[in-house]
């Protein structure tokens, strides 16, 4: 990535089957793709002690899914790259695009105007089957935080645009993998075997402290959900 001008393109509803046609060109060569999103933020939440969420891997998609239902995704960021972290010559990434957010450089009104249907996005996009959380790994071996935090805890700079921007943030997302794979690479396999799948605060749990009852998902009144204005 050194000496490379990172170019973020923008897919609005009127130029996203182009943008497709462009991933399914470099898609072959660039397989590995980051990810990140962007919310408007958190309507439910855990009265939880955090700590005690690790052991509720259930509970913890339960809240998550609520809240995800309830509010509409307002960015998805996609980087692309080889194994290496190298990117293609395209434009490096595609950035599908509360207070913070505005802050950040979030244009509400061009969203409202021109953003995506998600139908029309999941009929054209495909994940693939091998899915790694960064949060996941680095906290395996000590690294706690966010993305700033950890990816400053090994010495990443970010290269492009704000954060809690879903491109740059996805950027930074391979950056940071990327670096901790060189600096961790005698202890990983160089396919990351054994984190497939594995989500933070969705795996790993001992025991369930609550079993939420999927058939009734809007009786707000238990003690250990809380909804917020």
């Amino acid at each position: 990535m050194a000496g490379k001008q990172v170019v973020v393109r923008q897919v609005w509803a009127s130029n996203l089957k182009s943008e497709f046609f462009h991933i399914q060109k470099v898609i072959r060569q660039y397989p590995f793709v980051s990810m990140d999103t962007e919310f408007p933020g958190t309507i439910f939440q855990s009265t939880l002690n955090k700590h005690l969420l690790c052991y509720a891997p259930d509970y913890t998609y339960y809240l998550m899914k609520l809240n995800v239902d309830m509010l509409k995704i307002i960015q998805l960021g996609l980087t692309f790259s080889d194994l290496e972290g190298n990117l293609p010559t395209l434009g490096n990434r595609i950035s599908l695009s509360i207070r913070l957010l505005e802050k950040q450089g979030t244009n509400f009104k061009m969203h409202r105007e021109k953003g995506i249907d998600s139908r029309d996005f999941g009929k054209l996009f495909y994940l693939g089957v091998a899915v790694y959380d960064i949060k996941y790994i680095t906290s395996v071996h000590g690294l706690h935080g966010g993305l700033e935090r950890v990816s400053k805890l090994l010495g990443v700079n970010r290269i492009a645009g704000n954060g809690h921007q879903a491109g740059p943030d996805s950027l930074l997302t391979l950056q940071t993998l990327i670096e901790f794979k060189n600096i961790h690479r005698k202890k990983l396999n160089e396919n990351f075997s054994g984190f497939e799948g594995m989500l933070s605060g969705l795996c790993g749990g001992e025991r369930l402290l609550y079993k939420p009852d999927f058939m009734d998902p809007f009786n707000w009144q238990r003690k250990n959900v809380m909804c917020s204005t």
